[in-house]
């Protein structure tokens, strides 16, 4: 069970959440929600749940479950193994971790690493 932090919400297994969900601080989802999320903080999908609707923004997203949506991450996104990530997708930096899964479009500025700068294309 995940232990919170005075300014972090957790919306547990088993929960729905249909609408608008917004706020300051950390958010952990475990359970559903349907709608929007606008939130200053983090936002964790964790294995097993999931975030479905339109607008999904916050500084900080980490992906462990399924995030569908036009999602911005201000700061950053990451994508777990275990994660899905389906969307139109802006933010700040992207870090997608073996095994997870995508299906997106994307937004973003970020460099290649150094390694691929003069790859040549694979086919």
């Amino acid at each position: 069970m995940a232990h919170s932090s005075p300014s972090e919400t957790i919306l547990h297994q088993g929960t729905t959440l249909r609408g608008r969900l917004t706020g300051e601080g950390d958010t952990r989802v475990y359970g559903v929600i349907q709608g929007e999320v606008v939130l200053r903080g983090t936002l964790t999908v964790g294995e097993g749940g999931a975030v479905r609707g339109g607008v999904v923004e916050a500084t900080t997203i980490h992906v462990e479950g399924e995030l569908t949506g036009e999602v911005h991450a201000s700061h950053g996104l990451v994508v777990f193994p275990s994660g899905t990530l389906r969307g139109r997708i802006h933010g700040g930096t992207l870090r997608v971790h073996a095994g997870a899964t995508l299906a997106c479009h994307f937004d973003c500025e970020f460099e290649l690493p150094e390694v691929l700068w003069d790859a040549p294309p694979r086919h």
